[in-house]
């Protein structure tokens, strides 16, 4: 069940034997913490985070110990996490020592752990437990373990909660916490798009490059533009601090809950029984007036909702189907990360090491390119690109999305689309001189990384996350220029091989799927089997290795301006992690086509364009989206099939191996794919890339989709309707009958 509180960070820890219970921690954001791995316990259930009070460093352990008895090692363990450990909830363990009226087992344990420790229980004096139907039997279970905590503290019960006969305990340390800077964010709906332009024109130095710029005098034009635009932006949006809004309950509402207080505390008193029916009653009238409060702010929500501005309805279907949580404490290779610092210093040694090229298995082959690579860039290129100009620049802007995130350069698209005229000459002034050097500013080849979970895996793992890059936004306005003309270059050269379904105009998934779908459908129904392997390229756009790259851009005929262009845009990019208020420290990128990127996707097909075919023989075929990769092989016999696959891999190892192209071998995978019964009764040998097996799988989500050996589909669809369910389900908010939202709407989210 997910939980949220408006302005808190919520981390739980969800009981895993049975349902319901676990323990959990809410902490309103602003207050600088991070999360704590815990050892495993034996007994007790708990959470925990680290936080600054006084200059220092606190554990604040929320814990749950089941009725019965105390474990002696799971309190040594929770105060072992750090040398000033608070731990807070519900101990079930009673004894007069802290004010408990009576004795039990388990608080005789706890006592004896306490006099043999030189930690303090801080416990109020009333009761923090009154059953509902035996006040008599109210007593203190909820109290706090403070262990080397010198500050002065004072700890109290307070009023009733509505569901529970727990009380809440207040528990207060003196001493200033350690505060987060809040983030703010540009307003921009309410911006002085007259007062920005102007500010841009006024301040804007159209001087400081030459006729024959050098790349010091680009790189500094560049600066000169992005801090104008930044003071110009500073002066004209105002600026708010991210912050969610929680419900006020209503002033009748109060009256309620105070009077059934009020009820409770007279029946817990007098044990009068006629009261409880009337705060019964009571307790049903408070759920019920919050419960419509709820629903009409939830009502008046969607009825504001601006059916013209997709961003309003986006924002609500995200907040009701977003998963994220925070980013629990990391572990790899002997290291941890519990704060944020740590977490993206760790995040980003792990992605310094990707960014990396494969081990050179062709020495000899690697230092032929090399050298070619080098004689070619010492030339004088000829003839230049077509240079931009303020009307190309104009209409890429107003094409793009306006609300896309920011890069380094923190400068949002909705912020080019209000450049001025004068501002737009500047900056074609700019991308021209970079296009007459053929160099790519060193401003726009740091790129900022931030972390996603993949899901359903374990995200106590760095390796778990998905990396999203984002750039700045000058330099993919940029990158859209050059790739105009990359591809004109392409198309006139006809470079791009028939069977690549990735990254091309007019080119698809659906393609790539139709494509083998009509090759499997084809042998069915020629009584031929098929079969076909998918193989798995490891981290493909991560480790390109560049000089190969560049080798391969020459020998296609690329225009050798155009190449020493790309030369100066792959090398020397660096990164960032960031994650909350921290970022890493800048690290080097040394292999792969950028993330997040225009161009490295239509780099990545070439680099892979050269993937043998596998000729004279149309029973065997390559097809391939960007770096996913099927060969099959169709017969009337399975060996033969098989026999055609193995010759088809031999012919592709050298050309993985030459170019540095690793196979996940674990991840590859063959399937048989006939209408006859009798292709399946004898179990086919096994087939080997690299030396080792490739798995048999009776199916293969391939694309997206679900193929079976019959081609039925079977699992596909029930999938698919368990995904729809879900996100439904997820929905009914929205999409049940009595939302207020209007047909054309409800049809936008389906």
């Amino acid at each position: 069940m997910k939980f949220n509180c408006p302005n808190y960070y919520t981390y739980r820890s969800d009981r895993q034997d049975r349902p319901g219970g676990g323990t959990a921690i809410l902490i309103r954001k602003g207050i600088k913490h991070s999360e704590i791995a815990l050892p495993k316990l034996e007994h007790m259930e708990a959470t925990a985070i680290q936080l600054h009070i006084n200059s220092e460093l606190i554990t604040l352990v929320s814990i749950y110990n089941p009725p019965g008895k105390i474990v002696e090692r799971d309190i040594d363990l929770l105060i072992q996490t750090s040398n000033k450990v608070i731990l807070a909830g519900d101990f079930n363990s009673k004894h007069s020592t802290w004010n408990s009226r009576n004795d039990n087992s388990a608080g005789r344990a706890l006592l004896s752990h306490y006099n043999k420790n030189e930690y303090l229980i801080a416990a109020p004096h009333s009761p923090t437990h009154i059953p509902d139907r035996n006040p008599d039997g109210a007593d203190v279970l909820d109290f706090a373990i403070l262990n080397n905590i010198l500050s002065h503290h004072t700890v109290k019960t307070l009023g009733f909660l509505s569901h529970s006969d727990h009380r809440p305990v207040l528990l207060t340390l003196r001493g200033p916490v350690q505060s987060d800077e809040r983030k703010s964010i540009y307003v921009y709906k309410e911006a002085n798009w007259e007062h920005f332009r102007s500010c841009v024109h006024n301040n804007l130095n159209s001087k400081l490059l030459s006729h024959n710029p050098t790349a010091d005098q680009i790189d500094k034009a560049v600066s000169h533009f992005t801090d104008v635009v930044h003071t110009a932006i500073q002066k004209s949006i105002p600026v708010r601090t991210r912050n969610s809004r929680c419900m006020q309950i209503s002033p009748s509402t109060r009256l309620l809950i105070q009077e059934r207080n009020k009820l409770r505390t007279l029946w817990q008193r007098t044990h009068n029984i006629a009261l409880r029916p009337r705060i019964n009653s009571l307790k049903q009238q408070i759920d019920k007036a919050i419960k419509n409060q709820l629903c009409n702010n939830w009502h008046h929500a969607l009825q504001r909702l601006d059916t013209s501005n997709i961003q309003d309805t986006w924002r609500i279907t995200k907040h009701l189907t977003n998963d994220y949580s925070n980013i629990p404490p990391l572990s790899l290779n002997n290291k941890s990360a519990v704060t944020q610092q740590e977490k993206v210093n760790l995040f980003a040694d792990t992605l310094q090491e990707i960014f990396t090229t494969n081990p050179d298995r062709n020495p000899q082959f690697s230092k032929t390119t090399e050298h070619t690579v080098i004689s070619f860039l010492n030339q004088s290129p000829t003839p230049l690109i077509r240079k931009t100009n303020s009307h190309e620049i104009d209409w890429l802007i107003q094409h793009l999305k306006s609300r896309k995130a920011a890069g380094p350069d923190g400068i949002q698209n909705i912020v080019l689309k209000n450049l001025s005229k004068m501002a737009l000459r500047s900056l074609a002034t700019i991308y021209n001189s970079c296009i007459t050097i053929s160099y790519f500013p060193d401003h726009w080849k740091l790129a900022k990384i931030i972390m996603l979970p993949k899901p359903n895996k374990d995200h106590s793992s760095p390796l778990n996350y998905r990396p999203i890059s984002l750039l700045n936004s000058l330099a993919k306005l940029f990158e859209k220029v050059l790739l105009k003309r990359l591809h004109f270059i392409l198309k006139k050269l006809n470079l791009i091989r028939e069977d690549q379904y990735g990254f091309k105009k007019g080119h698809s998934t659906t393609h790539a799927l139709l494509r083998l779908i009509e090759r499997i459908t084809h042998g069915f129904n020629n009584n031929k089997l098929t079969i076909a392997v998918f193989l798995d390229i490891e981290r493909a756009f991560d480790k390109v290795w560049i000089t190969g790259l560049i080798s391969k851009l020459i020998k296609a005929g690329i225009p050798a301006h155009f190449i020493h262009m790309l030369h100066s845009y792959l090398h020397n990019r660096s990164f960032t992690v960031v994650y909350g208020n921290s970022e890493s420290s800048r690290r080097p990128i040394q292999a792969g086509v950028p993330q997040g990127s225009l161009l490295g996707p239509t780099l990545f097909n070439i680099y892979i364009n050269d993937l043998p075919c596998i000729e004279n023989d149309n029973n065997v075929a390559v097809s391939m989206y960007a770096d996913d990769t099927c060969v099959t092989a169709r017969s009337g016999n399975t060996q033969l099939a098989l026999r055609k696959l193995n010759d088809a891999i031999k012919i592709l190892q050298p050309w993985f191996s030459k170019w540095r192209i690793k196979i996940n071998t674990n991840k590859c995978s063959t399937t048989l794919f006939s209408k006859r019964r009798s292709h399946f009764r004898v179990a086919p040998s096994p087939l080997k890339i690299f030396h080792t097996n490739i798995n048999w799988t009776n199916q293969i989500n391939y694309l997206g989709v679900i193929l079976d050996s019959k081609l039925i589909y079977r699992a596909h669809i029930n999938r698919s309707l368990c995904k729809a369910n879900h996100r439904h389900r997820q929905l009914y908010p929205i999409l049940n009958k009595s939302s207020p939202i209007n047909i054309n709407l409800a049809l936008t989210i389906y």
